[in-house]
């Protein structure tokens, strides 16, 4: 949308400072589209705070006006606003036509501009961003970026799962990584993670992204994962799956869980004596196999915990399996 008229007075100090917005030139130099409802001056400062943003990005891409782009973003470092803080119309009409440009700033060392590029794109609604998302998070350059990919990755939803489909079948971790945080298509994100398991994608991420997306309906991938012998991969699947099944009681959806499928899978992890070893990934293993047998009151989680009180282990095994024989009634 239009943000500035460019009649005078002194063509509205000059366009509101060269956008870089001050208050003495606030409410009469802004045109903007009212939202019914909606509070106009509300309005303004998102789209405001959107055309500033966006000015110092474009600047920002320039030779000639790189000091200034990076000096003006500074307002924005850490950048973790409201989603009704900048206005989202503005930001993607700015993305389509300048996608190159705010992918170039995804990856400049500046971490100001990285940051806010990478914030852009996830604002954008368009697929064609996530491959510049995913060789950011291949390529990080400081702790944040993950953050910064992963909320971008949120932000865009369900447009993002073709491309993230596409490139997790081809065994790229990053993007199976990305497919535990898109919402607002939880199933098309299942659905992506169980085609790169198919085309035989064998990585811890695959579980972990299961654990991410918080749904009982990932429990055929956790599953899954439980058989692995690599104890490390075990140990995120063990995580996937205990996950699925503490939701499904917190919702009270015990029924919709195949008992008879989890008992098979977890009857070899809970004889397998690496998992009765202090230490992780065995006594983590070991925690979350016992509580989600106990959870779903199947016998061998009673068996497992009167093991564990019989044997000399430490004292938080020994609360572990109390707290489980609770779960059970008292023959």
């Amino acid at each position: 949308p239009a943000l500035t008229s460019s009649s005078s007075p002194a063509a509205r100090r000059r366009d509101l400072a060269d956008l870089g917005w001050s208050p003495r030139t606030s409410g009469a130099a802004v045109v903007h589209p009212v939202v019914p409802g909606s509070d106009p001056a509300q309005t303004t400062m998102t789209i405001l705070t959107a055309r500033v943003l966006l000015r110092a990005l474009e600047d920002a891409a320039a030779p000639a006006t790189r000091a200034r782009g990076v000096a003006r973003l500074r307002t924005f470092e850490g950048f973790r606003p409201a989603v009704d803080a900048v206005n989202r119309e503005a930001v993607r009409d700015w993305v389509h036509p300048h996608l190159q440009t705010a992918l170039a700033l995804s990856r400049r060392p500046e971490a100001r501009v990285r940051h806010a590029a990478l914030w852009v794109l996830g604002e954008s609604d368009d697929p064609r961003a996530v491959e510049g998302l995913v060789r950011a998070l291949q390529h990080p350059q400081d702790e944040f970026d993950h953050d910064n990919v992963f909320m971008a990755v949120s932000r865009l939803g369900p447009s993002a799962l073709p491309p993230l489909r596409r490139l997790a079948a081809t065994g790229c971790v990053e993007a199976v990584s990305c497919l535990g945080h898109v919402r607002g298509d939880v199933a098309g994100a299942l659905d992506a993670l169980r085609a790169a398991y198919d085309a035989g994608v064998r990585a811890g991420q695959i579980y972990t992204s299961v654990f991410n997306l918080h749904d009982p309906r990932g429990l055929d991938l956790a599953l899954h994962g439980v058989a692995e012998l690599d104890p490390a991969l075990r140990l995120d699947a063990m995580g996937a799956l205990h996950e699925c099944v503490s939701l499904a009681a917190s919702r009270g959806r015990l029924g919709d869980i195949d008992r008879d499928a989890v008992a098979r899978a977890l009857r070899p992890v809970a004889n397998d004596p690496r998992v009765w070893t202090d230490g992780d990934p065995g006594a983590s293993t070991w925690a979350w196999c016992l509580e989600t047998l106990a959870t779903l009151a199947l016998p061998d989680g009673r068996a497992m915990a009167l093991r564990a009180l019989s044997a000399p282990h430490d004292r938080a095994r020994r609360l572990d399996a109390l707290l489980a024989l609770s779960k059970y009634p008292i023959d």
